[in-house]
């Protein structure tokens, strides 16, 4: 609720930074300011008709920060992925329960519990499904294309649906542990791959809405940007998580990222004596062969290479 003062930690509410000094909590995609309860600028996710609540482009996760968290501050488009496919699955799942239950009533269907179980279950794989489909991009850059989200969805959403169905059956003492299982993983497959075709699809349509932006043209206007360098560094040196050379290409489009931004920027031990020369033209040509490998990738497959690049352990900061 409040605090006097100081505290060394800077990481606060949700674990996130605290920016002393601006007076706001930094969510990496945007800046929050608490004393407002709104963020600096608008969402870059446009949000859901279904839910009004999304499409509010400054509030903080839906005006509800008692019992929900914003550790990305976007609405994060994974989620939007396996609702869609969830809603596949849960069609596929009832179809796939009426094929197998010929000549019924839909008023009989309505009141059948192996129905809604088949529609529950169709559900939870078609959303395996669908976010499977959104990340294979990211997770399997090599296979980044609708065949490879359709082919890992259908997988996922197979060993869901069999998975989904046991468990539904195992709290059903009237039925044996197998009984729909086959059945549950054929459906599962094939909603799975339509959900994770669905997933890729949404994927590419936000990426194709990140428009480029103007690269900087400062190089120093990260370091200016950054909050004072931490004590005890000897040579300090501000760091382009995203190497200044290719700025025009992380700000094209389905990037439309610059790297200038603080929230891709970190202090570094400069030589003499950290080993930052050492390692930064490795660091560089690493980003170099990702672009050419993947041109046209898109932000969130950046986003994860950086990820996977700062947590190898080859960079360090000091």
């Amino acid at each position: 609720m409040s605090a006097e003062g100081e505290r060394e930690n800077p990481h606060r509410y949700t674990g996130e930074h605290w920016d002393a000094g601006a007076g706001l909590l930094y969510l990496r995609a945007r800046w929050y300011d608490p004393a407002l309860g709104r963020f600096l600028t608008q969402d870059p996710f446009p949000g859901l008709a279904l839910l009004p609540q999304t499409q509010h482009a400054y509030v903080y996760v839906g005006n509800n920060p008692v019992n929900l968290t914003d550790p990305s501050g976007e609405f994060a488009p994974i989620v939007v992925a396996g609702g869609v496919g969830g809603v596949i699955g849960a069609v596929g799942g009832g179809i796939g329960y009426v094929l197998a239950h010929p000549g019924g009533r839909p008023e009989d269907y309505a009141r059948s519990g192996g129905f809604w179980r088949s529609v529950g279950v169709g559900a939870a794989s078609g959303a395996v499904a669908g976010a499977v489909g959104w990340a294979v991009p990211s997770m399997l850059p090599a296979a980044g294309s609708i065949w490879g989200s359709m082919g890992l969805g259908a997988v996922s959403g197979s060993l869901a649906g069999g998975a989904g169905q046991i468990v539904a059956n195992l709290l059903n003492p009237c039925v044996e542990w197998y009984e729909g299982v086959p059945q549950a993983v054929a459906v599962g497959g094939v909603t799975g791959g339509i959900a994770g075709g669905a997933g890729y699809g949404i994927r590419q349509w936000m990426a194709n809405r990140i428009r480029s932006i103007l690269p900087p043209t400062n190089r120093a206007g990260l370091r200016d940007a950054m909050p004072p360098h931490p004590a005890g560094m000897q040579n300090p040196q501000a760091h382009h998580d995203f190497p200044w050379t290719l700025k025009d290409w992380f700000a094209g489009p389905r990037r439309g990222l610059d790297v200038n931004n603080l929230r891709f920027g970190r202090w570094v031990e400069g030589t003499p004596p950290g080993p930052h020369q050492k390692w930064h033209a490795e660091y560089n040509a690493a980003w170099q062969a990702f672009k050419e490998k993947y041109p046209n990738a898109d932000q969130w497959q950046v986003l994860d290479f950086l990820r996977r690049l700062l947590s190898s352990g080859n960079f360090p900061s000091r």
